[in-house]
């Protein structure tokens, strides 16, 4: 969930039962209110009532009319609280049910007798009130809510557009430049402290990138030249006819492990540039031309192990791929294919818009499920004249363009997909 997102739901969250408590009270203090408008009512006609029954000339013939909303009885006794307010239900034929109404009931003397005084005031009418002005407030409510959400939303995205903006340039920093990211001004102190920390590490790790990137190139160039040079020294001591046949026997296997040393540091120098991302694709390329070319190059060693390639190569969109790294992909597959398949082997290469998969029959058991593609992994059953390094390289090239390099052994034969869309 996006920050922007997460702020305005728990703004909301926050806001939603303060809104929803105000409502209530507002509509509690409008029906009292309205309840002491109908007591007042109600009072100003009692008084009416107790004035017209005062007058010398009133007229008693009233005392024998009984409504719901006046009624008015005499009195055995004056025990009796007075006046008293309540709310009453009854009966209305009209409508065929019960209705509310606020009731008065009072004491009051018409002549030497006490009569019970009882005045109504029917409050359907307001109920109806209750329930529109209700959906008044609900609805004002709401509009409300959905404003202040509305506002909130459209401050805080102008608020926090510096920090995405600083987000942006982080996301796309290449440390492989000298272009540090142009971070934008904002007024707000805590951007400030943020953008001139980010400022600081990324000069620091832009400076020990080139210091390490230097030193690995600096130390496989060094390290190229002393190789170099004692092989050829070794290689004119193997000519001397004067070396006795235990000497030559030790020669050449120091030969063989200076060459193993320098595709060793070959293979650890092309590692890292691939993980500086130094093998930018200038333009896409199609795939099935490496494939076919490879075939071509590897075809006298299939040959000499009487190995039968097959393969289906379907069309298939061109890659955004550097073709040092599209050789090296498929050179490094074929190349195992061939190297631990046996004597009168198959190999299966197939390829389509998804994937690319290698196939090859073999004497040797599968590869454990997991750190198949890690450097230096080898594996006892496996020959150890390998760097272990070939399947690391092509499981870096995979990461660095977002693919993904899988393996399973079905039907004793050995199978790797580099699937393009995962």
């Amino acid at each position: 969930m996006r920050l922007l997102t997460k702020t305005t739901l728990y703004f909301s969250l926050l806001l939603l039962p303060l809104i929803a408590g105000t409502g209530f009270l507002l509509y509690w203090q409008l029906k009292r209110q309205l309840k002491h408008e109908i007591d007042e009512e109600l009072n100003n006609d009692s008084q009416y009532w107790k004035a017209y029954f005062s007058a010398p000339n009133a007229d008693l013939a009233v005392l024998d009319i009984h409504t719901q909303p006046f009624d008015i009885t005499p009195l055995d006794k004056t025990d009796i609280k007075s006046p008293f307010l309540k709310d009453v239900m009854l009966y209305q034929e009209i409508d065929h049910e019960r209705v509310p109404f606020r009731q008065r009931q009072e004491i009051i003397n018409i002549g030497q007798q006490p009569y019970l005084l009882t005045l109504r005031r029917s409050m359907i009418e307001k109920g109806d009130w209750y329930r529109n002005i209700s959906m008044v407030m609900f609805f004002i409510c709401v509009a409300l809510l959905g404003c202040i959400l509305l506002v909130n939303w459209v401050l805080s995205r102008r608020i926090w557009k510096p920090f995405y903006a600083t987000l942006e340039n982080m996301q796309q920093l290449q440390l492989d430049t000298l272009a540090l990211p142009a971070l934008p001004q904002s007024s707000t102190k805590e951007f400030q402290r943020l953008q001139a920390a980010l400022q600081q590490m990324t000069t620091r790790i832009h400076h020990d990138f080139q210091a390490m990137k230097s030193l690995t190139e600096d130390a496989a160039h060094e390290m190229q030249t002393p190789l170099a040079i004692a092989q050829q020294q070794l290689e004119l001591l193997l000519q001397d006819p004067a070396i006795a046949p235990e000497q030559g026997h030790a020669i050449l296997q120091t030969s063989e492990a200076l060459q193993r040393l320098s595709r060793l540091t070959n293979s650890l120098l092309f590692l890292a540039k691939i993980e500086n991302n130094q093998y930018i694709a200038a333009a896409p390329i199609a795939l099935e031309t490496i494939i076919e070319k490879y075939t071509q190059l590897f075809d006298l060693q299939l040959q000499e192990q009487h190995l039968s390639l097959q393969f289906q190569l379907k069309a298939s969109p061109p890659l955004p791929l550097h073709p040092i790294l599209a050789d090296t992909l498929i050179s490094n597959l074929l190349g195992n294919a061939i190297k631990y398949n046996m004597p009168q082997g198959r190999i299966f290469i197939t390829l389509d818009k998804a994937a690319c998969t290698f196939r090859n029959t073999s004497l040797l058991p599968p590869l454990p499920v997991t750190n198949n593609f890690e450097r230096f992994k080898k594996y006892h059953a496996y020959p150890n004249h390998s760097n272990g390094l070939g399947l690391a390289i092509v499981q870096r090239i995979c990461e660095a363009h977002g693919w993904q390099l899988t393996y399973r052994y079905e039907e004793g034969m050995h199978v790797f997909v580099v699937h393009f869309v995962h």
